[in-house]
């Protein structure tokens, strides 16, 4: 089976055919004490093999076909290779693309040839050219000592033979170039899969700590709720071995033990919420506190006549604890009173004016019941038991006086509204 031959180039016969001098020329038949002759020397009077190197180095590749284009050359089909041979043939001889590519090298290189016009002297032009070869724009340097008037076929040749050699250097840079390029390469994919790997690990510890700082966050405050209520219970005990002083003694020791042990079970738990707090901190040592919200108008006129809020998640079961925040210092034995005839126990906070208003959230945490006595109690007391109630569900009745008698009347109606909020 024969096989169609693929279509070769054809170039004109005028292209291959041998130039008028040889491309090797004996230097020491050239009479050194020749006179230079007064203009520049033209591309075509070069050098034969002077050609190659201009236009491969000197001249771009698309510029080359936009020359030959402009001549009626049609390079359309044309290799790089093809291109670059037809235009040195052309180059070779006076012809419309070798003006044409003349004027286009003293345009871009102009600079430097009216720099080196002065010259008259074929050593000073040696050294102009030895002193350009080590910098970055000798291709311009090149092409202004090869058309200059004061050149000679040595310093020519040493021309050539400089840009052959630095060629050849070029192409070996490239190679070495290439491969320590490619090595880069791989170095980088492998950075970039581990950077990947450690990134997912990164996230993983992170969601992990998160976990544990939420986890270390309820645990604090189950703690400081039980610390809270611990303590409601020692300050109720002392109070009725104060006031029980005709109480025998059988039952005077028994509360005394009852106390030793509610202080232990209190150190206990305070031991617990110290290496809580310790772990919280170690784990979110900058977190921040949350926002408590301001109040709108439609809020601030219920407060005046006392506001039952029952959460959505309300307590099963009879109350056991009442946290009665704000109110007078004073009437605190009339409201302990009035808790205690309903059968609960009473845990005060007096809003901010003595006590720590940080200590306000494990109070609130203890109680089953929340009463705010907004008449005695700071705004922002107020505001963290409205949200802490939101937030846990927890009923809170907001009573505008501090009285005895409307503690009593708020009472009545959680006592009263109690029963059906759990059945419900």
């Amino acid at each position: 089976m024969c096989l169609p031959r693929k279509p070769t180039a054809v170039f004109p016969a005028a292209w291959f055919e041998p130039p008028e001098r040889p491309l090797a020329i004996d230097v020491s038949a050239v009479t050194p004490t020749s006179e230079a002759p007064k203009r520049r020397r033209r591309l075509w009077e070069l050098s034969p093999s002077a050609a190659c190197p201009v236009l491969g180095v000197c001249l771009p590749l698309d510029v080359q076909r936009r020359l030959m284009s402009k001549c009626g050359i049609d390079v359309q089909d044309r290799s790089e290779y093809e291109v670059h041979q037809i235009a040195v043939t052309e180059c070779r001889r006076r012809s419309a693309l070798a003006e044409h590519v003349e004027r286009w090298l003293d345009e871009r290189f102009g600079s430097v040839v009216r720099r080196l016009k002065a010259v008259q002297d074929e050593g000073e032009l040696t050294q102009r050219w030895r002193q350009a070869r080590q910098g970055p724009g000798w291709p311009a340097t090149m092409w202004a000592v090869l058309t200059h008037s004061a050149c000679r076929l040595p310093l020519e040749n040493e021309v050539l033979g400089d840009v052959h050699m630095m060629q050849h250097q070029v192409g070996m840079v490239t190679r070495v170039e290439q491969q320590r390029w490619e090595a880069l390469q791989h170095k980088l994919e492998r950075s970039q899969a581990e950077a990947k790997h450690w990134q997912a690990r990164w996230q993983e510890a992170q969601r992990e700590a998160q976990r544990r700082l939420e986890l270390a966050q309820k645990e604090e405050l189950a703690l400081r709720g039980q610390v809270a209520a611990l303590q409601a219970q020692c300050v109720a005990l002392q109070q009725r071995l104060q006031q029980g002083g005709c109480l025998d003694v059988q039952a005077s020791e028994r509360l005394q033990a009852e106390v030793r042990q509610l202080r232990e079970e209190n150190q206990s738990l305070r031991r617990m919420l110290r290496a809580a707090e310790r772990q919280q901190a170690k784990e979110a040592p900058e977190r921040e506190a949350e926002p408590i919200e301001v109040p709108s108008a439609d809020e601030a006129e219920p407060l005046r006549q006392g506001w039952v809020i029952m959460g959505p998640q309300v307590v099963q079961g009879v109350p056991k604890r009442v946290a009665c925040v704000g109110g007078r210092a004073a009437q605190l034995p009339a409201y302990r009173a009035v808790v205690e005839a309903h059968g609960l126990e009473l845990l005060h906070h007096d809003g901010g004016d003595e006590d720590s208003i940080n200590q306000l959230p494990a109070t609130l945490a203890a109680a089953d019941l929340v009463i705010c006595q907004v008449g005695c109690v700071s705004h922002n007391a107020y505001w963290r038991v409205k949200d802490h109630c939101k937030r846990q569900g927890k009923p809170c009745v907001f009573v505008e006086s501090a009285s005895r008698s409307a503690l009593e009347r708020a009472m009545s109606r959680v006592i009263e509204a109690w029963p059906r909020s759990a059945a419900a």
